[in-house]
C-alpha cells in the first residue's frame, strides 16, 4: 500500500510541472487571439453623433463669421471650449511660440482663442508571454482651434490629429519597481 501511495505522488509529481508548462503556452500562444478590453477613452463624445458629423460641421465654419454664428453651426456654446493662452494662439498659426513679431505683427495682441477636443481610443489587452502584456489603441482624437479678432473669425478652423493607432509593451517587471514596492508598503 505504501509503494502504491508514492507511486501515485510520482506520477502527480511528473503531472504538474507539465501541466504548468502547458498552461503557460497556451496563455502565450493566446495573446493574439483572445484580446482583453481594456476600455474606451472618450472626450466630449456627446457632443456630436460621431466623427463625421464633427467635422462637416467644423468645415462649415469659414474666416469672417461672427462668433455666435461659428458656435452656432458647432452647436456649443462658449463654456464647451478651453480658451487659449497668446503662445497657444501664436503655436497654433505659426507651428511655433519662438517668432520675431514685426511692425505688422502686433495685430496678434487682438486675437483670442478656443480649443475643443474631441475623441474616442479603444484599447485592447492581450499577452505577448506569460510575463508580457501588450496593449493596442485604435481610433481617433481631434483637436479643432478656432481664432477670431474682435467679433470675427481670423482664419479657417485649424483641425489637428486624426487615425490615432499604437502598441505598448510592458513586462511585470515594468510594475516591480523599488517605488511601487516602497508605496505599497507605505
Amino acid at each position: 500500500m505504501e509503494k502504491d501511495l508514492k507511486n501515485r505522488w510520482f506520477r502527480l509529481g511528473f503531472k504538474l510541472p507539465v501541466l504548468a508548462i502547458l498552461a503557460l503556452l497556451m496563455l502565450g500562444a493566446c495573446s493574439g487571439v483572445m484580446p482583453v478590453p481594456g476600455g474606451t477613452k472618450t472626450v466630449n463624445q456627446d457632443y456630436y453623433k460621431d466623427r463625421e458629423e464633427m467635422l462637416a460641421r467644423v468645415y462649415m465654419v469659414k474666416p469672417g463669421m461672427s462668433k455666435a454664428d461659428v458656435f452656432e453651426i458647432l452647436e456649443r456654446e462658449e463654456d464647451d471650449f478651453q480658451i487659449l493662452s497668446r503662445n497657444q494662439i501664436v503655436l497654433a498659426m505659426y507651428g511655433t511660440d519662438n517668432i520675431n513679431l514685426t511692425q505688422d505683427m502686433y495685430f496678434l495682441k487682438n486675437l483670442y482663442g478656443y480649443s475643443m477636443q474631441y475623441a474616442k481610443v479603444k484599447r485592447n489587452h492581450g499577452f505577448n508571454s506569460p510575463i508580457s502584456m501588450k496593449t493596442k489603441e485604435n481610433g481617433y482624437a481631434y483637436t479643432v482651434t478656432l481664432i477670431f479678432e474682435g467679433d470675427k473669425l481670423h482664419e479657417n478652423p485649424i483641425i489637428s490629429g486624426g487615425d490615432s493607432y499604437g502598441s505598448d509593451s510592458n513586462t511585470i517587471f515594468d510594475y516591480l519597481t523599488p517605488g511601487n514596492a516602497m508605496s505599497a508598503v507605505f
